[in-house]
């Protein structure tokens, strides 16, 4: 199938990644989205638990969310914490920063930064009450990694959180964040075409980043400087109505449309297509269950 052909028969892949910090519009961005759920409750539900349970008596000050996005965790933010001096809204696209400054203007405490999260890490030099991200720190990682190579990826990530941990959280302080689960059925099918192209991904093993998590937590409750837990969810099926649904979804989000202009663009979508086949109802819809970790920690020390 020639490109003329094969946009007439998937015309979202026109729509192109031109740069990983703005691959995808906001409006989009919500507009794709799927509810992810676990045992019937939401990934935001499991936040607003926790902030209701864990930071809303305390007397929390300075608050930083990590890949704020259009402000899914943001707005569960807003509804359970009121007592917090100032919190920083940080995201590396300039269109998301747009968005969350516009739709957060009439509130005071706030302010809006465009930067990616392991380099605004890195040069952090003020230190917070609460940090959050809601599934947005391992892309980060992740792109160092590609970036920079596994090893040295690894490295400079790595550095950059223990330094955070040490430098940039009060005693006291508290961590949450949701991490993917590579092995996953939803991430499965990603992971194949994503270790194409980025060698550091495998379908064999937990993805490089929840490695690297897990052992830094792990050193950090050994010292005795934090208390951590991570639970691992595995989530009710996501249903599609259609292939191209499901087909869009995979490509524009959740692979940020990183290959819609690459050659081999009908080979990915033919073997997702082929990887889906599994899921697929009797009704021609799909249901494919996703994954994930919640990990949380206070620094005890």
């Amino acid at each position: 199938m020639n490109r003329i052909e094969l946009e007439k028969k998937y015309p979202w892949i026109k729509l192109s990644n031109n740069s990983i910090a703005d691959y995808i519009p906001p409006s989009y961005y919500d507009n794709l989205l799927k509810e992810y759920t676990f045992s019937g409750k939401t990934d935001l539900e499991y936040f607003s638990d926790y902030l209701k349970e864990e930071v809303v008596e305390l007397s929390f000050k300075k608050i930083l969310e990590l890949g704020c996005g259009t402000g899914r965790g943001t707005d569960v933010f807003f509804k359970e914490v009121l007592n917090f001096t100032s919190l920083d809204l940080l995201d590396m696209s300039l269109d998301m920063k747009k968005f969350v400054k516009e739709k957060y203007n009439t509130k005071k405490g706030i302010e809006f930064i465009q930067d990616d999260s392991i380099n605004f890490l890195r040069k952090l030099e003020g230190k917070y009450d609460f940090v959050f991200s809601l599934w947005s720190l391992s892309h980060s990682i992740h792109q160092h990694m590609v970036d920079d190579g596994l090893e040295k990826g690894t490295k400079d990530s790595k550095k950059a959180l223990e330094k955070f941990i040490v430098e940039n959280l009060n005693i006291g302080g508290k961590f949450f964040l949701i991490h993917f689960d590579s092995m996953s059925d939803e991430q499965r099918i990603l992971v194949r075409q994503w270790k194409k192209f980025f060698p550091i991904f495998t379908l064999e093993d937990q993805s490089p980043s929840k490695k690297m998590l897990d052992n830094i937590f792990l050193k950090f409750q050994d010292k005795g400087i934090i208390r951590y837990k991570c639970v691992h969810l595995v989530g009710d099926a996501i249903d599609y109505s259609t292939l191209d649904e499901a087909l869009e979804i995979f490509t524009n989000f959740h692979m940020e449309m990183e290959f819609n202009q690459a050659l081999s663009i009908e080979e990915i979508l033919n073997e997702i297509e082929e990887d889906m086949e599994k899921y697929k109802n009797t009704d021609n819809s799909y249901s494919i269950k996703p994954g994930c970790f919640i990990y949380t920690f206070e620094k005890i020390s």
